[in-house]
């Protein structure tokens, strides 16, 4: 059994390696999410149940939005802030030197609605080297919010940019530590392939590694096409970002905290 799972393993994560070719197809990002699938419903039946839902190399000056939901009313509060994005090797981030203690997050996929314009303007926005504006977009269009973060009682949000496979520090606050669900918005200048980990340094007590693996996503935007995914997480907040994709290609991230 023990040998099955470490070939299953080892499939995996050569379909993970195959997403950062270039020539890499639509069939074997397929594969690779099926494949990652299977894994995340093999570890639900092991492990005992935990609350789920179905649920990017320069550095940036990203602006920070937080709201604060009530009644159906939403109050924002803008202030300035430096939220490192720093440059990891991808073989420092691999599956396996970051053991995951239990399965991933089931997570919830889905499109934000855009106009040819919009998508222009965010695909402008990058390569000028900016943030591609897409917080702002967002708030400006609350009607295209995934039901996670249009409808929970607290909310922060921070927008990101950067280019190829980056590391974003992520900064929840003391209210994200008891677990809650975090949204995850990325837009990319061009049509490429891209997947993330959300991931979380282990405690000194903690024996399950250095690195928790809280949520996985991959996938092949089109330029300018924002997409999102939510997953929910139990204990302390991830408290870092990495993004994978090729060198070249620039990319700007929303990360939303709610309850």
């Amino acid at each position: 059994m023990a040998a099955a799972r470490s070939a299953e393993a080892e499939r995996l994560d050569a379909l993970r390696r195959r997403l950062y070719a270039p020539d890499v197809t639509e069939a074997e990002v397929a594969a690779y999410r099926a494949a990652a699938a299977q894994q995340q419903e093999v570890g639900a039946v092991a492990s005992a149940p935990a609350r789920r839902a179905r649920t990017t190399t320069s550095p940036r000056t990203p602006r920070r939005r937080t709201a604060l939901i009530a009644g159906g009313a939403a109050l924002l509060v803008a202030a300035a802030s430096t939220v490192l994005v720093t440059t990891h090797p991808l073989a420092g981030l691999t599956a396996s030197s970051s053991p995951s203690p239990s399965p991933l997050a089931r997570l919830i996929e889905g499109e934000v609605p855009t106009s040819l314009a919009s998508r222009s303007e965010f695909v402008a926005s990058l390569q000028g080297g900016r943030e591609p504006g897409l917080l702002e977009y967002l708030y400006e269009h609350r009607t295209y919010l995934p039901q996670a973060i249009s409808t929970p009682q607290r909310a922060a949000s921070t927008e990101y940019a950067g280019q190829g496979s980056s590391t974003i520090a992520l900064d929840p606050s003391s209210l994200a530590q008891d677990g809650g669900r975090v949204t995850v918005f990325l837009v990319l200048d061009r049509a490429a392939t891209y997947s993330w980990r959300a991931q979380r340094i282990a405690q000194r007590n903690d024996r399950s590694g250095p690195v928790l693996e809280l949520a996985e996503q991959a996938g092949r935007n089109r330029a300018g096409e924002p997409t999102t995914t939510t997953f929910r997480y139990d204990g302390r907040a991830p408290t870092r970002l990495a993004v994978y994709t090729d060198e070249t290609v620039k990319w700007g991230a929303v990360v939303v905290f709610t309850d």
